[in-house]
């Protein structure tokens, strides 16, 4: 999980966790590409995200799992 400061590492991330799914057979793995955070969420100290921005993407994440463990 990752993209919340930024998005330029998804992709790789992505086709990194497609590959190794093929080559291994490994399906217990998966990406999540969260949004960049919006700064009328606030900014905390050298650009981190907020509560709020942690909030939003917690929400995220347990949908993601969800999906994963149904």
């Amino acid at each position: 999980a990752l993209g919340i400061m930024g998005q330029d590492l998804c992709s790789a991330v992505e086709n990194v966790v497609k590959t190794y799914k093929q080559e291994t057979g490994d399906t217990k793995i998966s990406s999540l590409k969260f949004n960049n955070q919006n700064n009328a969420d606030g900014i905390c100290a050298d650009w981190h995200p907020s509560e709020k921005t942690h909030g939003k993407a917690a929400i995220l994440l347990t949908d993601h799992i969800k999906t994963i463990i149904e």
